[in-house]
C-alpha cells in the first residue's frame, strides 16, 4: 500500500510538471526502458507527454476498484482463454528474481485456469510487451482463440457402442 501511494504521488507530480518539461529534463518518460531499439525512441517521446502520466495515474488509482470488480464478477463462462506470459520478467529492486518469477507464473496459471478451456503460453523470448517482442505469437494465439470459439458446440458427439 505504501509503495502504491508513493507511486501515485510521483505520477501526480509527473502529470503536473510534464507540460513544463520537467520529466524530460529528468529523463523520466512513462515508457518501458526495455523495448526494442527501433521502438524505444518513439515510446520515450510519447512517454514524456502529460497524457502518458495521466493514463498511468488513472490506471494506478483504479487498481483497487478494478480488483474488486473482478472478485465480484464470479466464474467465467465456458469460453476459450489464452494467457500469454512473458518469459523475461522485470524485477523490482531488492526483490529476489526467483520469487517474482514464481509468483508471476503462478498468477498467470491461475488466470488461465479460470476457464475450463483456458491455457497458458509462456513466451520465453518476450518481456511485458509481448505484442511488440513477438507479434507472430500473439497473432497465432488470437487466431487459435477465434477458431476455438467457432468450434464450441461443434465437437463430434461421443459414439455409444
Amino acid at each position: 500500500k505504501r509503495l502504491q501511494a508513493s507511486a501515485i504521488r510521483l505520477l501526480r507530480f509527473g502529470r503536473a510538471t510534464a507540460p513544463l518539461g520537467h520529466p524530460r529534463l529528468l529523463r523520466r518518460p512513462m515508457a518501458a526502458a526495455n523495448l526494442s531499439p527501433g521502438i524505444q525512441p518513439i515510446a520515450n517521446a510519447l512517454g514524456y507527454r502529460t497524457a502518458a502520466y495521466s493514463t498511468i495515474l488513472a490506471e494506478a488509482t483504479a487498481f483497487e476498484e478494478s480488483a474488486a470488480q473482478v472478485r465480484r464478477a464470479g466464474a467465467l463462462p465456458q469460453v476459450p482463454v489464452v494467457v500469454l506470459t512473458a518469459g523475461i520478467q522485470q524485477h523490482p529492486p531488492g526483490v529476489p528474481r526467483d520469487l517474482v518469477d514464481e509468483a508471476w507464473r503462478s498468477m498467470q496459471q491461475d488466470l488461465a485456469a479460470l476457464s475450463p478451456m483456458g491455457r497458458q503460453i509462456v513466451v520465453d523470448t518476450s518481456r511485458h510487451y509481448i505484442h511488440l517482442d513477438e507479434p507472430e505469437t500473439v497473432t497465432t494465439a488470437i487466431r487459435q482463440g477465434v477458431d476455438a470459439v467457432r468450434n464450441v458446440g461443434h465437437e463430434r458427439p461421443a459414439t455409444v457402442d
